[in-house]
């Protein structure tokens, strides 16, 4: 539960800010930078490099700039695909196709929502060796192109990765936690955010009940699985910035629970559990379907089922078994890490 000796405080003012505010809008003006192809290869061959010695040293964790851990996994995806040939994505496209048609026969709308690489968003603090330019580039051609490839077939793609870039300076702090795989609170509220644009703008979008929450920003320390990996474990908290999404009731302040009868269902893999549910995911009350409760107005369904970004298994297998119950539902938005599109089998 989100700590209640947090939530009637105000919003801590970043060292800083103003020079964050000034960061953002001028990266927001800018027109997004041309990519050197010299500098996309020797990215592509670090990260691969990088991945390969995380791996001869059996661990999952390739230790970055500033206090900042990237997954192993991500980045071995991510290298190999910019170096590989064009059938990069076939598997993904063909799995997120088999969920689309499904959705389609039931008459229900899909929204993908990959979440990008913390690589691609925070290039620079892959390695000393990379020399990134301001504002960052995209590095993720293998992603775009994958992603134009599912629109070519009637899949609603919202790339997140303009904005989280627009945005990676954002005044509550980084999208994704500098010790952990996974966005950070900053990045769901960011995220829920462009997914509302998306949702408001459905005839439906009305139908959605509006319940009394209320946002309560909170800084709090967590200790993410790849800092757990290094260093014996012993790694210092990183502490982050969450806004707690919550009900006063005459129990108390609580994290407002997702409503199984919401026409929006969301589902995906440990992105949508990180902040939300407690325990190994840091918080409750703080995650991306928390966000959407307050940005739609409404709560949204959660399924149950799941896959980790640091599993063996790629979460895109979800094709293959009977999605959740849909009875009544209007939307799925199925949101994964990114990195899965260009995994293989």
């Amino acid at each position: 539960m989100v700590p209640s000796q947090h939530l009637w405080g105000q919003p801590r003012q970043p060292i800083g800010r103003t020079l964050a505010v000034f960061i953002i809008i001028f990266t927001s003006a800018s027109c997004r930078p041309p990519v050197d192809p010299r500098l996309a290869q020797q990215f592509a061959t670090t990260c691969t490099e990088l991945a390969n010695a995380a791996t001869q040293r059996s661990t999952g964790t390739v230790i970055g700039l500033d206090g900042w851990y990237f997954s192993a996994a991500e980045l071995q995806h991510v290298g190999a695909a910019s170096l590989a040939g064009s059938s990069v994505g076939d598997d993904a496209v063909s799995s997120v196709m088999t969920v689309k048609h499904q959705l389609d026969d039931a008459g229900i709308e899909l929204l993908l929502v990959p979440v990008p690489p913390k690589s691609i968003i925070y290039p620079d603090r892959v390695s000393a060796e990379l020399d990134i330019p301001i504002p960052v580039p995209r590095l993720d051609a293998a992603l775009e192109a994958i992603y134009t490839r599912l629109r070519k077939h009637g899949v609603n793609v919202l790339d997140l990765t303009d904005r989280f870039i627009r945005d990676r300076f954002h005044p509550e702090g980084p999208l994704y936690c500098r010790q952990d795989s996974h966005w950070s609170g900053t990045g769901c509220v960011v995220a829920a955010d462009a997914i509302t644009e998306v949702v408001s703008q459905r005839p439906w979008a009305g139908l959605l009940e509006s319940p009394s929450v209320e946002p309560r920003w909170y800084s709090t320390a967590i200790r993410g699985e790849l800092g757990r990996q290094v260093n014996g474990g012993s790694s210092s908290p990183e502490e982050v910035r969450l806004r707690g999404i919550v009900q006063v009731t005459e129990r108390g302040i609580t994290p407002v629970e997702p409503n199984a009868d919401s026409p929006v269902l969301l589902i995906g893999d440990s992105h949508t559990r990180i902040f939300h549910a407690g325990g190994t995911y840091h918080a409750r009350g703080a995650g991306l379907v928390d966000q959407l409760a307050f940005t739609l107005g409404a709560p949204v369904s959660l399924a149950e089922t799941e896959a980790t970004i640091t599993a063996e298994s790629n979460p895109l297998v979800f094709s293959q078994r009977t999605l959740p119950p849909l009875n009544g539902k209007r939307l799925v938005i199925w949101c994964f890490a990114a990195q899965w599109l260009l995994a293989r089998g």
